[in-house]
């Protein structure tokens, strides 16, 4: 038994003194959950971004395709915005998320949603939040609306680089770190290939 607990804190240590080990842990567990689950978006964040979409009138089309994929993104997000100490409320983070995700797609959408962006004085957030989303779909190898369209690897993918902002403090300030540790990890550990699969499942 006290092998064991030398072995459990040893390996502790090693994670948290380590971020290449920390990263690779981070993927393995991403895999392991995308693989043996079935995750889904809590249904209150479900709401709350069904209920901005309304607000906004954005189109119904934007609401099925993207919807579930905003809901999902919405804890790490908000959260990285709490480390970079941009206070904001539920719904201007879910605008943000569906701003950056407009622009990046080049959606019909995407000019009205920087209008009110930038009515809101919420530019330099908006930029923040684009960078996270582009460096997210480079993890998972794949372009921006395929990482949505996969829930059962965005979900987990979401919840543990929630956890690793928490750990690490990550912010503004340090979040090319974490992305280049995790990019690294992925590829390593062939994300974009579970991505493949899926695609051939469907």
């Amino acid at each position: 038994m006290r092998i064991e607990t030398y072995y459990k804190l040893n390996e502790n240590w090693r994670v948290s003194n380590n971020p290449s080990v920390l990263y690779s842990s981070a993927i393995k567990q991403i895999l392991e959950e995308s693989q043996n689950s079935n995750p889904q978006v809590p249904k209150e964040d479900l709401n709350l971004v069904n209920n901005v979409f309304k607000e906004l009138r954005i189109a119904t089309r934007f609401i099925t395709t993207f919807g579930t994929g905003v809901g999902a993104l919405y804890p790490a997000v908000i959260r990285f915005l709490q480390n970079s100490s941009i206070s904001l409320n539920k719904e201007e983070v879910i605008l943000l998320i569906i701003t950056a995700i407009s622009i990046t797609i080049n959606s019909p959408e995407a000019d009205t949603l920087k209008e009110i962006v930038k009515e809101k004085n919420l530019n330099k957030a908006l930029l923040a939040v684009k960078d996270f989303i582009v460096n997210l779909s480079k993890i998972v190898g794949s372009s921006i609306t395929d990482m949505l369209g996969y829930t059962s690897l965005l979900v987990p993918t979401v919840n543990i680089i929630t956890q690793l902002i928490d750990k690490q403090h990550i912010s503004i300030n340090n979040m090319e770190d974490l992305f280049k540790g995790l990019a690294a990890s992925a590829s390593a550990y062939g994300i974009k290939t579970l991505i493949d699969k899926s695609k051939d499942k469907k």
